[in-house]
């Protein structure tokens, strides 16, 4: 976990031709609302900047992109971390018992994601993400969009790498 301000974080993400997710932490004495714990996501995919804030309680989003980017901005200090955003590859199953357990796995949303940041995700991304809805499989998610369900864990690994779906 790092420590530094807004404008010096992004300094030095600055010219970054990678794709980059950079969690961020609450400061004890920073809170949006009287005392609500926060956890924020700073997404740098493809050289487009996302922001999102979330209640650490509810999951509930409280603010995103150039609103939430000020807020951070004005405090002093923010503990983070960074981690490339990968598009996790997933191999072509042997369809096996475990194949089979792993297709009845039920994923569901854990936060409400803005729709200007649903625009950087790719299509398969949105596509899967708008079917999760924690009652569908992901064989069935697989069936409902004609795809491959190793391509659908693929992008599933890709959302829960994202922190917005849950398996």
């Amino acid at each position: 976990m790092y420590t530094s301000d807004l404008p010096e974080l992004l300094q030095m993400l600055h010219g970054t031709q990678k794709n980059l997710v950079v969690h961020i932490a609450l400061p004890e004495a920073a809170a949006i609302g009287p005392g609500e714990p926060w956890q924020a996501q700073l997404s740098l995919i493809e050289g487009k900047v996302t922001c999102q804030i979330w209640s650490s309680v509810d999951q509930r989003v409280l603010i995103t992109n150039d609103e939430a980017i000020r807020w951070l901005a004005k405090l002093p200090q923010l503990s983070w971390s960074l981690e490339p955003f990968v598009t996790q590859r997933t191999p072509v199953p042997a369809f096996g018992r475990s194949e089979a357990i792993s297709l009845q796995q039920v994923p569901r949303r854990i936060t409400h994601v803005e729709k200007n940041i649903m625009n950087t995700w790719s299509r398969k991304q949105r596509q899967v993400f708008a079917l999760v809805d924690g009652s569908r499989t992901i064989e069935h998610i697989a069936r409902m969009l004609q795809l491959p369900p190793h391509v659908v864990e693929q992008v599933l690994n890709d959302l829960q790498a994202l922190g917005v779906i849950q398996r």
